[in-house]
């Protein structure tokens, strides 16, 4: 019961709610001493409460009722009975009390009981005044209660009217009624019919807009509502803009149907489209493991491509090393010609992370880990780093070294090869990046004069295959040209012969052409001298193999002319 508890521990104090009452009412009321007390006037009125006395008008006196403060003159008091003070609050919320005044009358006497907690009459008041209360409320909530349940049924009857403006206003003054628990599900529930009615009526007039915000209010009242959800995803259907929305109402539904695996690979098609990554694959993630009939499949490739951006986008946004090395061994796990070396990149990196910068003897064993695994531009970086330190630099120097030597024997094997050229040029980058290595610069002379002379000696070999090239495509030059002339030296009644002339002559100018070519090819030299004789009879092979297949055999030295055959005599028809 409010009031009840003891503030005091004795009577003459006054704490909590009495002293803020006061201070609040009166001021400074307790600067001085103030004594409770029963005022009778001359003319028999009596006046209950506190009275003070007033120190510059020793004449006159404080009242303090429930009225107010009132200055009153000692002439006109017949009596002055001394009361406590408790009493004396106790007096003015009695006032208070039977002027209706409830919440006033509480405040006196709780402040009362306060200072004195042995102040039943004050106790038995303030119960009267609660009790008075608690039937007013009890009176004014069954009204309420009876009057929220009018408001439903009257706004179900405008709903089927559709008078939708009047049926939103009774349901608003409705919810402010405090209704009860079990009228708030009803009235919530008759909030969606109404705005899935107004939406339908929308609908019908081709306002898809109204249509789509009614249903938005009404899916906000009941999200349990399958024709709200089924028609404004209808709506969405097409719409890129509203797959957010969409995806939001796909999830609701999939909280109820956690099997659906149609609602889930949509909603993860969704979150794909929106670019959400992680929250697609986690519904990609929960099918594919469900169900082997996705291997292979275009969600498989969605996953791919979604697990390599995440591992890549943790690793080098993120800086999360834990968070990459779990994408990308998942995207291993599915995609088995996933290079590993990337795996062990991101191990590398967090490892790094985890290194003081004077953990110089961490930072040797990183190094070395790069190495191992092939990381060879980390290894070096680390290991030229270290080699600075000389904690370190032994180990670091070693090290070095041995990709020195790594990169001498890649020269060796490609002059092993063949490859003398490049076995020169990546002997000589070994020194350029070495600088300083022992026993390196002395390899790197020693591959260089091998692949020189190595170089000098094919040279010759080319030279001298060019040559027997050229020779053998003058002979074929030659023999071309022989039977090109005895085209045009044959009787042209010896057709056969011709004919063996003309494919005699494509055949050799054929080889002539392979010969020379070839010859350029092995010696680029031949090719860049135009004026050249091989050049030149190349050149002229090709002119004269054209004109042959064409069909327009040219007498030698008169390229372009026809050839001209004997006429033959015909007898004349005529008599």
């Amino acid at each position: 019961m409010i009031g009840t508890k003891h503030y005091m521990s004795h009577p003459t104090r006054i704490t909590g709610l009495g002293i803020w009452i006061l201070t609040c009412v009166w001021g400074h009321v307790f600067d001085r001493e103030v004594p409770a007390d029963i005022v009778t006037y001359q003319n028999g009125k009596v006046q209950k409460g506190i009275t003070e006395e007033i120190p510059e008008d020793p004449h006159q006196m404080i009242l303090v009722t429930s009225k107010g403060r009132m200055r009153i003159p000692k002439s006109r008091i017949r009596s002055l009975k001394k009361e406590s003070l408790s009493t004396g609050f106790m007096h003015i919320g009695q006032d208070h009390k039977q002027n209706d005044n409830f919440p006033d009358a509480i405040k006196f006497l709780q402040t009362a009981i306060e200072l004195d907690s042995g102040n039943q009459s004050a106790r038995k008041m303030l119960d009267e005044i609660q009790a008075i209360l608690a039937e007013q409320k009890q009176m004014s909530r069954k009204q309420a209660i009876e009057q929220i349940e009018g408001f439903q049924l009257e706004a179900q009857k405008l709903i089927e009217k559709e008078n939708f403006e009047e049926a939103k206003m009774l349901l608003e003054n409705a919810g402010k009624l405090v209704p009860t628990d079990t009228q708030k599900e009803e009235l919530r529930l008759l909030v969606s019919d109404l705005y899935l009615a107004w939406a339908e009526e929308r609908e019908d007039k081709l306002d898809w807009i109204g249509a789509e915000e009614k249903l938005t209010i009404a899916l906000a009242a009941n999200e349990n509502n399958e024709v709200v959800i089924t028609k404004l995803l209808m709506l969405w259907e097409d719409d890129p803009d509203k797959r957010e929305q969409s995806v939001i109402i796909y999830e609701t539904m999939l909280e109820r149907h956690p099997t659906d695996d149609s609602l889930r690979r949509k909603i993860g098609d969704l979150y794909y489209d929106m670019n959400g990554s992680e929250d697609a694959l986690e519904h990609y993630l929960t099918l594919y493991q469900k169900s082997d009939s996705y291997i292979g499949s275009a969600m498989e490739g969605r996953m791919i491509k979604l697990l390599d951006r995440l591992h890549n986008e943790y690793a080098r946004v993120h800086k999360d090393y834990d968070q990459a090395i779990l994408y990308f061994k998942l995207l291993s796990e599915i995609n088995p010609d996933t290079n590993p070396t990337e795996l062990l990149f991101y191990e590398y990196l967090k490892r790094s992370s985890q290194l003081a910068a004077d953990d110089h003897a961490g930072q040797l064993e990183l190094s070395q880990f790069a190495e191992l695994y092939h990381l060879d531009i980390k290894a070096l970086e680390g290991y030229r780093r270290l080699a600075e330190i000389p904690a370190t630099h032994e180990a670091a120097n070693k090290g070095i070294q041995r990709y020195a030597q790594k990169h001498m024997n890649n020269a060796t094997v490609q002059f092993n090869a063949g490859n003398y050229e490049l076995a020169k040029v990546m002997a000589q980058s070994v020194l350029e990046e070495f600088v300083g290595i022992e026993g390196i610069s002395e390899q790197v002379a020693e591959l260089s004069g091998k692949a020189n002379a190595q170089i000098a000696r094919n040279q010759r070999e080319r030279s001298d295959r060019a040559k027997d090239l050229v020779e053998r495509g003058n002979e074929f030059y030659q023999q071309a040209t022989f039977h090109y002339q005895n085209i045009f030296s044959t009787e042209r009644r010896d057709l056969p012969y011709l004919s063996s002339s003309r494919n005699e002559a494509k055949k050799y100018y054929r080889l002539a052409i392979s010969s020379y070519e070839e010859a350029n090819r092995i010696d680029p030299a031949l090719a860049r001298d135009s004026d050249s004789l091989v050049s030149i009879r190349l050149g002229d092979c090709k002119t004269r193999l054209s004109s042959l297949i064409s069909g327009r055999g040219s007498r030698p030295g008169q390229f372009g002319r026809p050839i001209n055959t004997p006429q033959r005599s015909i007898p004349s028809l005529r008599r």
